[in-house]
This record gives C-alpha cells, sequence and structure tokens, in this order.
C-alpha cells in the first residue's frame, strides 16, 4: 500500500520560484531608462546542470511573457470599465474631469451597442 500524498505533486517547482527574485533583482539593480524591456537589462542565473539551466531559461522566459499578457488583459479590461462609468456618468449629466471626458467621448462612436444600452438603460 502507497502513502503518496496529493499535495506533493502540487509544489511550486523551481523555475516559479527562481523567478520572483529575479524580477525583484532587475527591478532593483537595473530598472528600464525607457518604458518596455531594455535590452542592457541581464540577469544570469546558475544551476547545477546543463538541463536544469534549459528548464530554467525556458520557463522564466516564458512566464515573463505569460505575466505580461495577464497584465495587458487587466489594463485594456480596467481602461474598457473606467471608459463605460464615465459614459455612465456624461448620460446622467453628471460634471466629468477633462479625462473622463475624452474617455466618454472615445466610448460613444466606437461602442455603439454598450452606449445605446446606456443610454436606453434611463441611467
Amino acid at each position: 500500500m502507497t502513502n503518496a500524498a496529493p499535495m506533493r505533486t502540487q509544489r511550486t517547482g523551481f523555475q516559479n520560484i527562481a523567478q520572483v527574485p529575479s524580477d525583484a533583482l532587475l527591478r532593483e539593480i537595473a530598472p528600464p531608462l525607457v518604458p518596455g524591456e531594455d535590452p542592457r537589462r541581464k540577469l544570469l542565473m546558475f544551476s547545477g546542470s546543463r538541463q536544469d539551466a534549459a528548464q530554467l531559461a525556458v520557463g522564466v522566459a516564458k512566464s515573463h511573457w505569460l505575466d505580461a499578457i495577464r497584465q495587458g488583459v487587466v489594463e485594456a479590461t480596467t481602461a474598457s470599465t473606467v471608459s463605460v462609468l464615465a459614459y455612465e456618468r456624461q448620460v446622467q449629466n453628471v460634471p466629468l474631469a477633462d479625462a473622463e471626458r475624452t474617455l466618454a467621448d472615445r466610448l460613444g462612436p466606437t461602442r455603439t451597442t454598450r452606449a445605446q444600452a446606456l443610454q436606453g438603460s434611463g441611467c
């Protein structure tokens, strides 16, 4: 009878553990000079074997890419939500700041279905 704990297989891999400190180190020792990736920024990690090093490099690169995708989705969702709320306030004739007015003005022509729904909802 085996006593394999099901939680043992649900552990964080070495690559995930290495990614968090590497992100923090890059932010601290070499903050980017311009928005986006600065090609001069490098980080060297050591591993006990070539195979582990190769897996670590691929895993960290993939995780960075997935994190960038997640961040983009969150930012786009947030911007869309803010635009809808600004447009709703505009429909209600609530005074808007310049930035809110710009967002609300952009929503009407680009998202006609949402804009019509907000106008027709009796906001």
